[in-house]
């Protein structure tokens, strides 16, 4: 029982680490610099950013651009709350509700970042759903669409109108269509698409093996019990020869290896013989004392 929680605790582990995934960002480099690398970064709601000081005093915090170097006026605007030298780690926590979009960071030490020039800040940019149509700006209504012409009514009689209607709206139409299908189809979108599946097949393949590991266990263990009981040697006149009663008798215990099992015939066939011979000494006896 235990070992099946233990395998249990260990498989909620690894799902845990399957949706959460750690994006590493390094705080400077080896060469004493004061960068960010990478200086752009991918992350999905539910994701860790680790950033980790590798040379230098550095802070990070959130601002709304790369050059503007100062704090975002955002109330939730991540920060590392103060500037710290290596070795340092610090953990942002992505939220799992956090809204699509791109954010920047930069480093609050004086001189590391310059107001309109930049110098030492990074991107993050928060995915998990499919980008907005390019070129159309954020909360701009849609264009409506062209009402459909009506068609005329023909009279048997009639003749063809002079100017029928052109052909060509149907292919702006099929034109306009078609453009939403090429960007669905874009190696960014197949990427997001992609994710889900990818999770449930590594979530699914994890599963699957460690129910066939429990299985395999299950089976050994009932192989073992039935090898044991296979070596049973029955002991005559014994009342434990009953295996209803759970007392089950190894040739191991108390047995020698040697000895052989005797049917219940030939044992009355043993004491019939012991009690003539015992008769015929007793008889000798007798005529022994007599004399």
């Amino acid at each position: 029982m235990n070992k099946i929680f233990t395998v249990y605790l260990f498989l909620l582990g690894l799902i845990i680490y399957v949706y959460a995934a750690d994006v590493m960002v390094n705080v400077g480099n080896a060469k004493s610099e004061n960068v960010f690398e990478p200086a752009k970064i991918l992350a999905l709601p539910g994701d860790n950013v680790v950033f980790t000081w590798v040379s230098g005093k550095h802070s990070v915090i959130e601002t709304d651009s790369l050059t503007a170097c100062a704090k975002s006026a955002k109330p939730d605007a991540f920060s590392s709350e103060g500037a710290f030298l290596a070795p340092k780690t610090w953990i942002f926590p992505v939220p799992k509700d956090a809204v699509p979009g791109k954010t920047w960071f930069y480093c609050g030490v004086p001189g590391h970042c310059t107001p309109g020039t930049g110098g030492m800040a990074g991107s993050l940019l928060i995915s998990g759903g499919a980008p907005p149509a390019g070129g159309a700006p954020a909360g701009a209504a849609p264009a409506p669409a062209p009402a459909p012409a009506p068609a005329p009514t023909v009279s048997p009689t009639a003749a063809p109108p002079a100017n029928p209607i052109p052909n060509d709206a149907p292919t702006a139409t099929s034109s306009s269509k078609a453009a939403p299908s090429n960007e669905a189809n874009s190696p960014s979108n197949n990427n997001t698409n992609n994710t889900p599946v990818m999770v449930g097949a590594i979530i699914g393949s994890l599963i699957g093996g460690s129910l066939l590991t429990i299985g395999s266990f299950l089976l050994y263990k009932k192989f073992k019990k039935y090898n044991k009981n296979k070596n049973v040697i029955l002991v005559p006149g014994d009342d434990r020869n009953n295996f209803n009663s759970g007392n089950v008798h190894n040739n191991t215990e108390g047995y020698n290896h040697g000895q052989e099992a005797i049917t219940i015939s030939e044992n009355n066939d043993n004491n019939n013989l012991k009690d003539y011979i015992t008769q015929i000494v007793r008889q000798e006896m007798m005529q022994n004392q007599r004399k």
